[in-house]
């Protein structure tokens, strides 16, 4: 019997992708909850740490030799793989803290406070919503 199939599905939701890595996640690492629910926090932050680190050499224009632009063996460039990472890590958080929808988590931040708010209209506040 050979390894498992990969199928890449293009246009598919967070609540899907969340979905599917729960059974990656449980199968690799428990059914963690509670306090032992901080990997996936700490995995942000270092794969944040890692977009940083590339961030700040690109815009130090220095290390170079450290191959910031070049994809890897997927086609894929250490900043999008950082980014990918991030999310991967987001999603395994949110489920363990018991998030069920995740898309409507963003959809709601997003389109009913940020979108809302008028940072060059209200710099000091920007709190306030037009």
């Amino acid at each position: 019997k050979g390894g498992s199939v990969i199928t890449y599905i293009t246009g598919i939701n967070l609540t899907v992708m969340m979905n599917d890595l729960q059974t990656w996640s449980q199968k690799n690492f428990g059914d963690n909850k509670g306090i032992n629910h901080l990997g996936p926090l700490i995995g942000m932050q270092e794969e944040l740490g890692e977009l940083a680190h590339i961030a700040l050499k690109k815009h130090q224009d220095i290390r170079r030799d450290e191959e910031f632009s070049k994809p890897d063996d997927l086609g894929i460039l250490p900043e999008h793989d950082a980014l990918a990472d991030i999310l991967v890590y987001w999603l395994d958080y949110c489920w363990r803290i018991g998030i069920q929808d995740p898309e409507y988590l963003v959809e709601k931040v997003l389109y009913q406070r940020v979108l809302k708010r008028n940072w060059k209209k209200h710099r000091k506040i920007g709190q306030k919503i037009d």
